[in-house]
């Protein structure tokens, strides 16, 4: 149409330019809303999304003090639990040893060699049953504590374990292989 009125001496050419411009700003205004409307509904989906972050993020930490205080709570009954066990436990122990040593003193030449060596053994459960009661005790205090690392030789700390067992047990032949 524009070609053909020009031609045709119609109108001139300041009024294509001009409708030109005008198509252009047409052209350029529907990009522009088309542009704003999809921003508009971008932000409205990205503020729908932080919303729903922030009420995440209000859960977790809701949860996260909810497990907190549940934890606490189960580690002051683990405290109390491993107090009252060692405590109730340490007395009759003492009492074992102490019969034990008092039948290793007194009856001691008369219980023979496999006597002893029982009484021995008792002797030493009883005093590692005490060595235990007060490492459980130790455990719940240093649940309280804030946890340090260091290194730990395995290989010693295995070959100790396992001359200990197979003191508690010599008739037994066991092979330990522990790496260096």
């Amino acid at each position: 149409l524009f070609l053909a009125g020009r031609n045709a001496a119609w109108y001139g050419a300041e009024f294509t330019v001009a409708a030109l411009v005008v198509a252009t700003v047409v052209v350029l205004s529907a990009v522009i809303w088309w542009s704003a409307a999809l921003l508009g509904r971008l932000d409205a989906e990205r503020r729908r999304a932080d919303a729903a972050t922030r009420r995440l993020n209000a859960e977790l930490e809701r949860r996260v003090t909810e497990r907190t205080a549940e934890l606490a709570a189960a580690n002051r009954e683990l405290e109390a639990f491993a107090s009252s066990i060692s405590h109730d436990l340490s007395g009759p122990v003492q009492t074992v040893d102490g019969f034990a040593a008092a039948l290793q003193q007194e009856c001691g030449p008369s219980l023979g060699d496999a006597g002893l060596d029982h009484v021995r053994r008792i002797r030493a459960a009883a005093q590692h049953m005490g060595l235990l009661m007060e490492a459980l005790l130790e455990l719940s205090r240093l649940t309280r504590a804030e946890m340090k690392r260091e290194d730990v030789d395995l290989s010693a700390m295995a070959a100790s374990i396992g001359a200990e067992l197979a003191g508690r047990e010599p008739g037994r032949t066991v092979e330990l292989r522990i790496a260096p």
